[in-house]
């Protein structure tokens, strides 16, 4: 069942095989998690929107159409749903990612070079968190989930050109952020990171 394409898990989940749900749960609870973290600024915040994305996904799985991509499909969710949260009045969040989170998992890499690259990356992080929620979701979507432009646009729901617009933009006001900061040959350097996370 691990091996079954996404269209086959949905198609047999909306039968009522919760198996087959749960190996889809288990292939994008980490993509809806992330994206569910970023868009609300906080982990626990994260985990519950989550939890509900996919309760959400599981009641509309009569509604999914095959011939779109499962991922982008629940992503689409995760954000629609992010979106309803933030514009609640109680949406109050404090906590952010924690340094540890951040930390490289490799244990054999130099320790020195471990740090800097964690530090790197909160600079990196903190200048996406600081661009407007269009553009730091754009950024999100195509280095950090690794979707298309296609793909992306079909999430922020808006056309391809729109969408590659506001990508572009996102990284200028991301190279001017950082370069003071990480140096001229960085200025790519959110790209390199985000591309290492998505990898």
């Amino acid at each position: 069942m691990e091996h079954e394409s996404d269209a086959d898990l949905a198609q047999r989940a909306s039968r009522g095989d919760d198996e087959a749900f749960a190996v889809l749960v288990r292939r994008y609870q980490n993509a809806v998690y992330e994206m569910s973290c970023r868009m609300l600024g906080d982990r626990d915040a994260g985990l519950d929107a989550a939890q509900e994305v996919f309760l959400k996904a599981h009641g509309a799985l009569d509604r999914y159409d095959g011939n779109r991509k499962f991922s982008t499909w629940i992503l689409a969710i995760a954000r629609n749903h992010c979106i309803d949260q933030i514009r609640k009045p109680a949406h109050r969040l404090s906590t952010s990612l924690t340094d540890e989170d951040r930390l490289p998992a490799n244990g054999s890499e130099d320790p020195r070079r471990a740090v800097e690259q964690a530090q790197e990356s909160r600079i990196i992080e903190r200048a996406v968190d600081e661009l407007s929620a269009n553009y730091k979701e754009a950024v999100m979507l195509y280095h950090f989930q690794g979707l298309s432009y296609a793909e992306a646009a079909e999430v922020q729901g808006v056309p391809i050109g729109t969408f590659m617009a506001r990508l572009h933009r996102a990284r200028k006001q991301l190279r001017e952020k950082l370069q003071p900061v990480l140096g001229a040959d960085d200025g790519n350097a959110s790209e390199r990171h985000a591309h290492q996370r998505a990898g």
